[in-house]
């Protein structure tokens, strides 16, 4: 079969990451079994215009971040799946759109996965339980921060009654 480290032709993506953006959670956990774990646990490129070159591999966005803002069909499972299997999870990979709809629908996304976080907490234990702490906080924090966002927004009709 085909070689499941290759990186993408410009060298901003790797095998894995694609398939979580992409792909069913079957298929992720069937190329999760066959890929070294650092390929889980990817980080971002660039962060404040720097490159940045983790675990030796240098990839545009983490598999996590993939999942999450690309996969409709299963990005919010692969995710599930992702930190179970230790994969990191980054305030950065969960970052809201800047359009508003966008937004609404990621945010959806965050307050689901916080409410397994919290729901998992009460029956893994060890390290199992540390990964999901660390994401239930980073989830919640975000989920927060969102809710806060859209006190301060004025409603869509208001703002589409103002144009007549």
């Amino acid at each position: 079969g085909a070689d499941p480290n290759v990186i993408s032709a410009d060298g901003q993506d790797d095998a894995f990451s694609l398939a979580c953006k992409t792909m069913t959670i079957d298929f992720v956990q069937e190329l999760a079994a066959k890929v070294p774990r650092r390929l889980l646990t990817g980080s971002r490129q660039t962060t404040g215009g720097l490159r940045k070159e983790v675990s030796s591999i240098d990839v545009s966005i983490s598999p996590m971040e993939q999942a999450y803002r690309y996969n409709s069909r299963d990005g919010v499972t692969i995710v599930k799946f992702l930190v179970i299997e230790g994969a990191p999870v980054r305030t950065s990979d969960f970052e809201f759109a800047y359009d508003r709809q966008r937004s609404v629908a990621l945010c959806r996304k965050v307050r689901m996965l916080h409410a397994w976080a919290l729901d998992e907490l009460k029956v893994r234990t060890g390290a199992e339980a540390r990964r999901l702490r660390e994401a239930a906080a980073v989830w919640g924090q975000l989920d927060a921060e969102q809710v806060q966002r859209e006190a301060h927004l004025p409603s869509l009709d208001r703002d589409f009654n103002q144009l007549e």
